[in-house]
């Protein structure tokens, strides 16, 4: 008689685990959807792109962020890269189909031409050009 209990109870902690074990595998789930379904966001959004000059940051461009918008524009800038004052630095920002991008610039990284920024991406998204001192940045809408 007792052996038969010793076999329910190994039975009982055999499934206890199981159900451990899958608790766990679906609370690590739900965590991942979370954060995913966060890193989309449908709140209101402006696209803005900064430029520094003579060491101030101003604001060139803002516009409320729709997956309609459509802007292209080449922005020039004297880049430590370019020492002559004849030369400019220069980007070619595109903003279409929902995507923001650099698609191109005369900088010897040209890092900035490799990252967009999409419509549903979280707020404090952006896209950086240091030689030609451009920052392209997702805020909230104002």
């Amino acid at each position: 008689v007792r052996s038969g209990k010793i076999n329910n109870n190994k039975e009982e902690i055999s499934i206890m685990k199981k159900n451990i074990v899958k608790n766990i595998f679906i609370t690590i789930l739900m965590t991942f959807m979370l954060v995913g379904i966060s890193g989309c966001t449908t709140e209101e959004k402006d696209i803005v792109i900064y430029q520094t000059v003579d060491g101030v940051k101003s604001e060139i461009y803002r516009a409320h962020f729709t997956p309609e918008l459509e802007y292209t524009k080449k922005i020039e800038n004297h880049s430590i890269y370019h020492k002559d004052k004849e030369e400019h630095g220069y980007n070619v920002v595109e903003i279409k189909d929902g995507l923001v991008r650099v698609i191109e610039a005369n900088c010897p990284t040209q890092s900035c031409t490799t990252y967009n920024i999409k419509y549903r991406r979280m707020l404090n998204v952006s896209i950086t050009c240091l030689p030609n001192k451009l920052e392209i940045v997702m805020e909230p809408h104002k």
